[in-house]
């Protein structure tokens, strides 16, 4: 029988989790293991396939090792994988399998929350309403988005509905890419180009070594003076201190972070200059929760546990480490 590990408390879906069962023993922690805990329980209880809940769960070298014997597949319930070494895990033979694609809609729509949040000052209006300034409130003029430039740094299925839902907004829309596509309602340029031109850039590019610090110190600076800033996509893809040197001295107008450099900010890391009260009126700031509304994290849960099931079936799907071979799918259930 095969024998799946969830390392994690979580809740998985009564229907899910019942599927899943039907093809061997589910265990789930009533805790979240520690990486000697881990360690220990693949080579003792040798699982065949591990559901991976946080993204802040690491899954190193060191563990796939303890598991290669038997440990054939990794489901992680996000879009991102960069807290799974996917080279050993390739070089052991473990698949790897993401969720793709399910929050799309919700990580755009939080892109415009965040530039009409900046644009239109509602921090700002809000705290003066409530010092009772509404004389001086209502003096305040935002700006339209209509005829604005939007830059879009990354063309997957995310980038592709931002860009859809600038152009419903009546924006110019650039685009910089690996990908050859042609779009008559976009314009495809060079990331020099976009930087200098855009009033608004937002980042939707995965992290990987060749995307680290891909809009550092040198490209930040050649935005478009007063321009605007969104990070949906990765913390590690931008420098942030650069990027607060250029919020406090007026070159960047306002930024929207999401995802930050370090992750989870609590305690000493809320020092980050980021989180400077004199920036206060200039950034946009939530907990890496673009994806999160009530449809995005149901279709999350749902396409982890599916990515089990398929795999379990004989069927893999969403998997990220192509290099695998899937004669594993002959090893005996354990």
């Amino acid at each position: 029988m095969y024998k799946i590990l969830v390392p994690e408390k979580v809740d998985i879906p009564c229907l899910k989790k019942k599927m899943i069962e039907s093809y061997g023993e589910l265990t789930v922690e009533d805790h979240t293991l520690d990486n000697d805990e881990l360690i220990f329980r693949l080579k003792k209880d040798r699982y065949f396939a591990m559901m991976i809940n946080s993204a802040y769960f690491k899954i190193t070298n060191d563990i796939l090792y303890a598991g290669k014997d038997t440990l054939k597949m990794i489901s992680m319930n996000a879009t991102g994988f960069d807290n799974i070494d996917v080279e050993a895990a390739s070089r052991y033979n473990i698949l790897v399998c993401n969720v793709p694609d399910y929050a799309t809609n919700a990580v755009a729509e939080m892109v415009f929350s965040m530039i009409l949040a900046l644009t239109r000052k509602l921090k700002s209006l809000e705290k003066m309403l409530r010092n009772g300034q509404w004389q001086h409130a209502r003096a305040f003029k935002g700006m339209e988005l209509s005829g604005k430039t939007l830059g879009v740094i990354g063309f997957g299925k995310t980038g592709k509905k931002v860009c859809q839902l600038a152009r419903f907004f009546g924006m110019r829309v650039l685009v910089q890419s690996n990908k050859l596509e042609i779009y008559d309602d976009y314009e495809f340029v060079d990331l020099d180009y976009l930087l200098r031109q855009s009033d608004f850039v937002s980042l939707h590019i995965p992290y990987r070594k060749d995307t680290n610090l891909y809009l550092d110190g040198d490209r930040l600076r050649k935005m478009k003076e007063g321009a605007i800033l969104i990070n949906t996509a990765r913390g590690k893809v931008l420098d942030e201190l650069v990027l607060v040197d250029l919020l406090k001295n007026g070159k960047i107008a306002g930024a929207g972070l999401d995802v930050y450099r370090e992750e989870p900010m609590y305690g000493e890391k809320l020092h980050n200059s980021i989180f400077s009260p004199e920036l206060e009126e200039k950034v946009i700031l939530t907990p890496h929760i673009a994806f999160s509304t009530e449809t995005a994290i149901r279709r999350l849960y749902d396409i982890w546990c599916d990515n089990v099931i398929a795999f379990l079936s004989g069927n893999p799907k969403n998997v990220v480490n192509p290099c695998y071979e899937l004669s594993c799918m002959d090893i005996r259930k354990n």
